[in-house]
């Protein structure tokens, strides 16, 4: 995607707070016609959302009400921007392979079905 943006829908944090990050795609809906009833959506964009650390442990901090572990693989939010966006790019990655093996099953199944289809019809003839 060339000129990629990334949003930042709260802005950044104010000065002197510590905060974590988490990356998203955001669609939101928009009315097209309202005489009509007709609607879409806009194109997902990159926002960036910052979340303040309200409490830090040994362990993790809290974000809210929100508990997220320091030294694990996979986490909701991430002490850097940097981190956030390498954890969006992971997550979406995951979901590339989950949905290419659903497409692929989809695809294996619809073959399975239509030549059963072919060789049903074949006996009638």
């Amino acid at each position: 995607m060339i000129g990629a943006q990334l949003h930042f829908p709260w802005g950044r944090p104010p000065e002197g707070v510590k905060a974590w990050w988490r990356v998203e795609a955001k669609s939101y809906s928009v009315v097209i016609d309202a005489d009509r009833e007709e609607y879409g959506s806009t194109p997902p964009r990159l926002e960036a959302m910052w979340l303040e650390v309200t409490k830090t442990t040994p362990k993790g901090v809290w974000l809210g009400d929100r508990f997220v572990l320091r030294d694990v693989r996979k986490r909701f939010a991430c002490p850097t921007l940097h981190e956030a966006l390498e954890s969006f790019v992971a997550r979406k990655d995951r979901q590339i392979r989950i949905l290419f093996n659903q497409l692929s099953s989809a695809q294996a199944m619809r073959q399975e079905a239509a030549t059963y289809f072919e060789l049903e019809y074949m006996r009638k003839i």
